[in-house]
């Protein structure tokens, strides 16, 4: 194929990749794995280049690619989550029950689109990509027990383009290096308390203050490394060690912020001024270090790897105001109120993951089973989880097939990740108030479930 032709069939592969990604939203964080092979391998892929999905877990492993490469992914998410929020005592003594709200988000489409190209002298390999990693879909009811936390997030979008580069100076070492880009748009419809303390009620509907934000953030620039090495090769046995790192990633960006006041007589005559915002956040640095052995003639391997992820980072949202401000005219019992700078607390913790994930080559040269196992645990301590993010411990169970024909490569895979229910009785997670915060009241005790499935296809071709 000329190179002519191949950039026609980039272009027109990335176009309609592109047009999935619009729909690819972050509703929530990572979860544990990304892209159909290596999901299917239990989200390993650091000590292996078994595609080129390696440019997100292991970037040195794109040295193995010799030629022009091309892989076209796509995983479909089904979210599955409730939330059975605790009975809670009122003011007046009563007692609130709550009924029992289920995620209502549609499958979640996450596509991926990676190139490589790689010389044998020298042996470099450089690769391009566009991708997104697995994220749960949350969308609720307007109304209900969960509305301080999420109603939707849907629209949001979550996209890292990179550039990586990979080079062997040995058959048996290989270190690679990318540039990353993350573009993050948001959509947050969530609701907040207007409770002034005078009168009502802390989570009186008629004093629920609904808001949309929109936030935008085009450029955060980040990175990732790796290296690989073969410390055993022998005709029977081969063993490979590796390790890579993700440097964090300073989310900033500016937008809009659309407000429906409560609908309490006494804020009739109040009156929103401005609608524009800004906010940043960290996202974590990750370190992954794994050791593979590869038997049976080449025809199986098994993987274990480590993965660290500094959720720490993530102690707070910062929320503010931009552009000449947003002012509340007319507030009762206060005047006009000028919304100030805001810090979200978030107050997470790292997490972990050991993973285990293999193939056998069942009938040579055409036809693999992929198989795999996740535990991770969760970055959200008891007292600030909330509906916004079900994150608890996950066992995650995959599957997966491959199959080979000439010069192309077909994968099938499917991830269960299983939540054990979690019960919060110790909570911290507030409502946010911006007129009164003393008087917001706790909203996160109560029980959740979350269950989420993941099948995939992709197709990887050398031409």
């Amino acid at each position: 194929m000329s190179w002519y032709q191949m950039r026609i069939v980039w272009m027109s592969v990335w176009c309609l990749c592109w047009g999935w990604l619009q729909e690819a939203r972050s509703a929530g964080f990572y979860l544990p794995g990304r892209g159909v092979s290596a999901m299917a391998r239990g989200g390993t892929g650091i000590a292996g280049a078994d595609s080129l999905q390696a440019m997100w877990y292991n970037p040195a492993n794109l040295a193995a690619f010799q030629g022009p490469h091309l892989l076209v992914d796509a995983g479909v998410i089904f979210s599955g989550s409730s939330f059975q929020r605790s009975d809670r005592k009122k003011p007046d003594g009563t007692v609130e029950t709550f009924s029992l709200v289920e995620n209502q988000a549609p499958p979640l489409p996450d596509p991926s689109l990676l190139f490589a190209y790689g010389w044998k002298d020298p042996n470099i390999t450089v690769g391009l990509g566009v991708y997104a990693p697995y994220a749960m879909s949350l969308k609720f009811p307007d109304t209900g027990a969960h509305r301080y936390g999420i109603i939707d997030m849907s629209g949001s979008l979550f996209i890292v383009s990179q550039a990586s580069i990979a080079w062997s100076p040995h058959p048996r070492f290989r270190v690679g290096l990318s540039i990353q880009n993350v573009t993050v748009t948001v959509r947050l419809m969530t609701a907040a308390s207007a409770y002034l303390g005078i009168f009502g009620e802390p989570e009186a509907p008629d004093l629920d203050l609904y808001t949309e934000a929109r936030l935008n953030s085009y450029f955060n620039l980040s990175g990732n490394l790796g290296v690989w090495g073969r410390a055993v090769d022998t005709a029977g046995f081969k063993l490979d060690v590796a390790a890579s790192m993700q440097a964090p990633v300073r989310v900033q960006g500016e937008g809009t912020m659309r407000v429906r006041l409560p609908t309490h007589p006494l804020f009739d005559p109040t009156k929103v001024e401005g609608d524009q915002v800004s906010a940043g956040f960290w996202l974590p640095f990750i370190i992954r270090a794994a050791v593979r052995a590869t038997f049976w003639g080449d025809r199986a391997d098994i993987e274990a790897a480590f993965v660290y992820e500094t959720w720490s980072m993530h102690d707070t949202i910062n929320f503010s105001p931009a552009g000449s401000g947003i002012t509340l005219r007319n507030v009762p019992t206060i005047g006009d109120y000028v919304v100030p700078p805001i810090k979200i607390p978030r107050n997470w913790q790292d997490a972990f993951s050991v993973r285990v994930g293999g193939r056998i080559e069942v009938v040579k040269g055409w036809f693999q089973i992929l198989y795999g196992y996740i535990f991770e645990t969760s970055a959200v301590p008891d007292k600030m989880f909330s509906v916004l993010i079900m994150d608890s411990n996950k066992h995650v169970f995959c599957l997966g097939a491959s199959l080979t024909l000439a010069k192309m490569r077909f994968d099938l895979g499917y991830g269960l990740y299983w939540m054990p229910e979690r019960t919060i009785t110790n909570s911290q997670y507030k409502q946010i108030n911006p007129l009164n915060p003393e008087g917001a009241s706790i909203i996160g005790n109560g029980v959740y479930n979350a269950t989420v499935h993941v099948l995939g296809l992709s197709w990887q071709g050398q031409f």
